[in-house]
């Protein structure tokens, strides 16, 4: 059971987006997005549908002149919508990351169910009998837990990134870590 966290994948997300999000944005048109601090007004193309902002970031005037040309006016950036959007986006976003493992919390929930897992148990009793049951660091008193040393392979560990500790060394170890 490999536990490190997967590399992100931007191909891969895109299309997870896509799949969630699928609208294709037919009826994008310009829409005053504010005014500049030099007091021209600032355009960009807006779904109507979904509220996304879409590329370019702003619009030419050239652009909005030929729209206003054609359909008589420009209407306001919708805020409400482009809000809904957003937190949308940002579900989606999270639910992909965990789904693919591309987010810390997902690491931890692997782990954890790692180190209930039957294999663990076995590599865990391995560490133990081969240190003798004797804490590595203190070499005092009985090791009763199992360190990792690196977590760069955490699932797929070499005997060699484990070590057998006391609580009390274990406790101090992981202290170490986070200061």
């Amino acid at each position: 059971m490999r536990v490190n966290r997967q590399p992100f994948d931007y191909p891969k997300f895109c299309e997870e987006m896509s799949r969630l999000m699928p609208c294709q944005h037919e009826n994008a048109r310009p829409r005053l997005k504010g005014i500049k601090a030099n007091g021209h007004p600032y355009f960009r193309l807006q779904c109507p549908n979904c509220g996304a902002p879409l590329l370019p970031t702003q619009l030419s005037y050239k652009t909005v002149r030929a729209y206003v040309k054609e359909h008589g006016f420009t209407e306001l950036w919708d805020k409400v919508l482009y809000n809904k959007y957003y937190i949308t986006k940002r579900e989606y976003s999270e639910k992909i990351r965990r789904l693919y493992a591309w987010d810390i919390d997902g690491w931890w929930d692997r782990y954890e169910k790692y180190l209930s897992s039957e294999e663990w148990r076995i590599r865990r009793r391995r560490i133990l009998d081969r240190d003798s049951y004797i804490c590595q660091i203190c070499m005092t008193k009985n090791a009763t837990q199992v360190h990792h040393l690196t977590y760069e392979r955490v699932g797929d560990e070499y005997d060699s990134d484990l070590v057998s500790v006391c609580r009390s060394c274990h406790s101090k170890c992981h202290e170490r870590q986070t200061t």
